[in-house]
């Protein structure tokens, strides 16, 4: 792990991984996305319960899954940074 991993909010393939219906299991990102179907190694839970819960609430994730991905699509991050339709980068 290195120290710029601690910035981390939302990982390059993290939407893509979403947009697929798949939880995230992560490990060392502490300023990463907070949501349910993100699950983490470094939050006490061992690996192998890790991985049960995610099979247990995979199907109950896919709602906020699928909300997330339309909350964060590739126009809402632009516009956050003032980019947009009448305001180009």
């Amino acid at each position: 792990r290195e120290g710029s991993t601690d910035a981390v909010t939302v990982s390059n393939k993290t939407m893509r991984l979403l947009s697929r219906g798949l939880p995230i299991v992560i490990s060392g990102m502490p300023e990463f996305l907070q949501a349910p179907f993100i699950t983490r190694l470094d939050a006490g839970s061992s690996p192998s319960a890790v991985v049960e819960a995610c099979i247990r609430n995979f199907a109950a994730w896919q709602g906020d899954i699928e909300r997330c991905i339309a909350e964060n699509s590739p126009a809402s991050r632009l516009a956050a940074l003032g980019v947009g339709p009448g305001n180009p980068p």
